[in-house]
This record gives C-alpha cells, sequence and structure tokens, in this order.
C-alpha cells in the first residue's frame, strides 16, 4: 500500500501534462481535464500519506479549485484551516487508509457461513 502512495508522490503531473498538451485534440479537452484533475487529487492524496506537508500543502494551495470530489473535498477542507492543521489531516487520511485496510481484513477473517450450525426447528 505504501509504495502506490510513493510512486504518486514523486509523479510532478506539470511536466507530464505539458508535454502531452501538444497532441491532444480540442474535442477531447474535458475528458482530458477530468483525467488531469483525477491525477492531481491521486498525486495530492499520495503527498499528504506519504507525510510530505510542505509539498502537499502547496500541490493543495495550487490545484485546489480542479480537486476531484470525495478526498479532494477532504484536502480543500483541511486546506481551509490552514497550515497549522495540515499535519493532522494528512495524519488523518494516513489513518483512514489504516483502519480500512485492517477492517476490510479482519472482516474477511470472519466466517458469517452457515455451516456447521443446528438448524432445527
Amino acid at each position: 500500500m505504501k509504495s502506490r502512495y510513493e510512486f504518486f508522490a514523486d509523479l510532478q503531473i506539470d511536466e507530464w501534462s505539458k508535454r502531452i498538451d501538444s497532441r491532444i485534440n480540442k474535442n477531447q479537452n474535458q475528458s482530458y481535464w477530468k483525467i488531469i484533475n483525477h491525477i492531481r487529487t491521486t498525486v495530492a492524496i499520495a503527498n499528504a500519506y506519504t507525510l510530505r506537508y510542505q509539498e502537499s500543502y502547496k500541490l493543495v494551495s495550487i490545484w485546489k479549485n480542479s480537486l476531484e470530489p470525495g478526498l479532494g473535498d477532504v484536502l480543500r477542507r483541511g486546506h481551509s484551516f490552514g497550515k497549522f492543521t495540515w499535519p493532522f489531516v494528512c495524519i488523518l487520511l494516513r489513518v483512514r487508509e489504516f483502519l480500512k485496510s485492517y477492517i476490510s481484513y479482519f472482516l474477511r477473517r470472519l466466517d458469517f457461513s452457515t455451516q456447521g450450525k443446528d438448524n432445527r426447528k
């Protein structure tokens, strides 16, 4: 899980998007920006998850109007509280991912089947 976020945290979206801007057809402009905004949100979340506070805060302040709904809203809300609370937002995102992975792990290990139970009336 951590390596996924580290890969996206090192991604430089602005350099990548400048290289392909000239190749994009004007009719596909809306879908292009939808993809770019999704990648921007992923990069901002990855920087927050890997606890790169200054970099993630800077990216959210630059891209706050183009972040996707969902976790992008969480980043925008955390940015609105200022730099002082930003590390807490990043830590909460990390805790959320840990809880999500551990809760799903334990739920998979529970046996919800009815095998072995006596179903007599």
